[in-house]
């Protein structure tokens, strides 16, 4: 997991979310539950991501590095992560919920006052730059190996 995500991970996938928060913004003015979308995708994202590090943190020993979870407390960890996410995509919800039940009946219930389908940008972008930086990380061992084998 540590070779797959590096610094090169990060900053291509936050550039490519701030990319997308600039074209949300640019809209912003014609409807605006595009940008409040993406920021609370990329608030449940950080949540999940900052949570799912802390669970499979990795342990090193002297002999050799390798991943050690406890498996019943890394359950019940991720379990509580799981619940957590839910509870705040549920919050979004049901603030589309009670805008759409107190202020305007006419509105669909995803679209209007947090976009839905922009709220799931971050997730994925999350996806598109892990196969970008898989890709990348196959060509770079076929070139070594490549390299090995010549020379």
């Amino acid at each position: 997991m540590k070779g797959i995500i590096s610094k090169r991970f990060w900053i291509v996938f936050w550039t490519l979310n701030s990319c997308f928060a600039l074209i949300y913004l640019a809209f912003a003015y014609i409807n605006y539950s595009l940008i409040l979308g993406h920021v609370a995708g990329c608030l449940t994202f950080s949540f999940f991501i900052y949570c799912s590090s802390l669970l499979f943190k990795e342990k090193n020993s002297d002999k050799d590095i390798k991943i050690k979870p406890s498996k019943a407390k890394n359950v019940v960890f991720f379990a509580l992560l799981s619940i957590g996410t839910l509870i705040i995509v549920s919050i979004f919800f049901l603030i589309n919920y009670l805008y759409r039940k107190y202020v305007d009946k006419t509105i669909n219930l995803f679209f209007k006052i947090i976009n839905f389908l922009t709220f799931a940008t971050p997730f994925l972008l999350f996806t598109l730059t892990c196969l970008i930086e898989v890709i990348a990380n196959r060509k770079d061992l076929k070139k070594n190996v490549k390299g090995v084998i010549n020379g």
